[in-house]
Formats: structure tokens, sequence, C-alpha cells
């Protein structure tokens, strides 16, 4: 097992913070460490490094930005609000440079720690905006019947997107995940389980197909996500 990050300054990187670290089983939750040693240990410098940065990042600190595929995915510290908003809140906020537009994003997952992960649709500039401070606000939720998702919990869900936005998923498939839920993608339905969740994204009219192409035995709930892209 190798990381590019484990031997620079920058390790352990927001991997660590969101409890995805591919290199420290201990930083997933795992009880058993079991990385090959390499002289440095990421678990011993987080805990370090996490006792020294405690409470130093403000609420709406932007602690990771990365470029999609037509999309930013934006991680930042929530505040109280928003690290205990439900996926598909919308959040909207006004990047902290003269003349910069409002910009809308959506709510994929929250961490234990107080993070959020945010995608965004909007052009957002990913270098200038790491360790900035952002005001947010949330406006309602794109999902509708995000109350289900919220209390979704050791239940099937199939996600029904089409690439590349079911690339962009991921996030809310593993925050899915850990509540012990049963997370598939699939592109158009097929025959899912009768009391199966189904998280519909696309526009109108795919979400109208999928729906009309519905086993008549299904009775399970549906969640849906209208986009643009």
């Amino acid at each position: 097992m190798e990381c590019e990050e484990l031997a620079a300054e920058r390790c352990p990187c927001i991997l660590a913070e969101t409890a995805e670290c591919t290199y420290c089983t201990l930083l997933r939750g795992e009880a058993v460490c079991g990385c090959d040693w390499q002289g440095r240990c990421a678990l011993e410098r987080w805990q370090w490094r996490d006792e020294c940065d405690a409470g130093s990042r403000a609420a709406g600190t932007v602690v990771a930005v990365r470029p999609l595929a037509g999309a930013t995915s934006l991680v930042i510290r929530g505040d109280d609000e928003l690290a205990s908003a439900p996926a598909g809140t919308t959040v909207k906020f006004r990047l902290p440079f003269p003349g910069s537009r409002e910009i809308g994003a959506v709510l994929l997952r929250s961490y234990p720690s107080g993070l959020v992960y945010l995608l965004s649709f909007d052009p957002c500039p990913a270098d200038p905006l790491l360790g900035l401070t952002v005001k947010t606000a949330c406006a309602g939720n794109a999902f509708a019947g995000h109350e289900t998702l919220a209390a979704a919990a050791d239940r099937q869900i199939v996600i029904l997107a089409a690439a590349p936005l079911a690339d962009l998923l991921a996030p809310l498939a593993a925050g899915l995940r850990s509540r012990g839920s049963r997370v598939t993608f699939a592109s158009a339905v097929g025959r899912p389980a009768d009391d199966a969740i189904l998280f519909a994204v696309g526009r109108e009219n795919e979400i109208k197909r999928m729906a009309t192409a519905l086993p008549p035995s299904f009775r399970g709930k549906i969640v849906t996500w209208v986009t643009g892209g």
C-alpha cells in the first residue's frame, strides 16, 4: 500500500478528517492497525495536529476544494445549522472576493467532525478558496422526499443516475452506507426489491421515464433530485 501524501507535510490530509484515509485503518475507524509501517504514523500525527488545531477553524472555513467534471466539491467546516442539516440541503454562499456572485451548492454528506461535503455546479476557483471563510445560508432542500434518506438505516437503496452525474454522488452513497444501508448505482430501472428506496437523479423527463419503468409490484419509496445537468 502506498500514499503520495504519507511522507509530506500535508499528511494527514482531508481524508483523515472525513474517516476515508486510504492508508490508515485506525483513521477509518477500524480496531486494528493494518498499515505497512513507513516511518511515520498517520494516526499519531493526526492526533497531534487535532490537539493543536482544536477549535481553530471557524465555521465556514473551506478545508478542501476539488474540481470535478462539470462541478466542484467543497469540504467546509459547518456552523451548527449546516453541520446538522440533512443531505440535499441547498446551501448558498458568496465567494470572499470583490464583485463575487452568489454560489449555490447541495449538501451530500455530513461528518462527525462537523465538516460537510458540498457539491456545486457553479464555477468555483479552487486554490484561492482554501483556508478562507465563507458565510453559508441553508435555503431549503433539493431532494423531494429528503426525509426518507435522512431516516434510512439498514435499507436497500438504489441510486438511479447516469454517468457522469452518478460519479458525483459517491459521497452521498458513502454516508448512506455508514448507517448500514446497502447502496447500489444503476443507470436504468431494473428489478429493485419491492421495499427498496429509489433515489432518482436527473432531468425531469428522465425521472419520469424511471418512474414509469418501475414494476407494478414496487411498494418502496422514491426520492428525486431534479437537476439541470
